[in-house]
């Protein structure tokens, strides 16, 4: 009984492993990439079967597959899809996020016939143009002086879920008095999206990892400083893990003992989502 229990653990094993698991991430996840077939011989046809789902809560543009690690021509590809768009996803008052999903079926396709026994591994390449946001409310106060020393988190507004997240502070409490003073915002960009920025168009290496980002204001009260300052208003910026820049501002004297006012930092890229599969074509001979 011992050796059954054993033998079919072993089964579930391998079968989870042949199948590809779906990738976590804000924007556009694959959640299936794999053969109907894992292990099949020269004369088998397969079908491979791609469901992507867009997980974060902006529009994601110009969605197109692409597949690689078997080569066209010698499988048979045929299938050449266009662009789409794919919907915003929904969150229910339990937390779950809905997506809008779109499901590819590459059929018929059929291995080179080689001898012996030979591992693929088909590669899909999802492409897709997104954006991110983020609106912060930065406190403004009066006072004789302004005190320093410590990183303020501000007030969120509204954040997008996005494979580019966003997150803004001030280095100090921002206080002004009669003149106008200098502070500091730390902006943050994190690629959390399991996947890589690409802008403006992916098979251009000098343009990947970059994304667009624009800064803006709701009250001149707040602006960016001319001098030496590291930030434009809109500018590009290179991305892999986490980026942070840190931004001189200048405030002006405010009328009131505190005052409130917005900073909305967005960008625009392309991105990237990247999995493989695999597909075993075994011609050994029977004995």
């Amino acid at each position: 009984m011992h050796k059954y229990l054993v033998l079919l653990l072993f089964l579930l094993i391998v079968i989870s492993g042949c199948v590809s698991s779906g990738t976590v991430g804000s924007g556009v996840v694959i959640n299936k990439w794999q053969p109907d077939l894992n292990i099949i011989k020269s004369s088998d046809f397969v079908t491979l079967f791609l469901e992507i789902e867009n997980t974060g809560s902006e529009l994601a543009r110009e969605v197109i597959p692409t597949i690689e690690g078997i080569n066209a021509n010698e499988w048979g590809l045929k299938e050449k899809y266009q662009s789409i768009e794919l919907k915003p996803s929904i969150e229910d008052s339990n937390g779950a996020i809905s997506g809008e999903k779109k499901i590819y079926m590459f059929k018929d396709l059929k291995p080179p016939i080689e001898t012996g026994t030979l591992s693929y591994k088909p590669t899909i390449k999802v492409l897709y143009k997104y954006s991110s946001s983020v609106i912060k409310t930065i406190n403004v106060q009066q006072s004789k002086e302004a005190s320093r020393g410590q990183i303020v988190d501000i007030p969120t507004q509204s954040q997008s879920r996005s494979p580019i997240s966003i997150n803004v502070r001030t280095e100090n409490p921002i206080r002004v008095s009669k003149t106008d003073i200098d502070s500091v915002l730390i902006i943050e960009f994190s690629n959390n999206g399991n996947g890589h920025v690409c802008s403006p168009d992916c098979s251009e290496r000098k343009n990947k990892d970059k994304i667009k980002y624009k800064i803006e204001f709701s009250n001149p009260i707040i602006s960016l400083s001319q001098n030496e300052n590291p930030c434009k208003y809109e500018d590009t910026l290179p991305i892999t893990g986490t980026n942070i820049i840190s931004c001189k501002i200048n405030v002006r004297p405010i009328s009131n003992p505190m005052e409130q006012f917005l900073v909305t930092v967005t960008t625009e890229y392309e991105y990237q989502i990247v999995q493989e599969t695999l597909i075993t074509v075994d011609n050994t001979p029977k004995l």
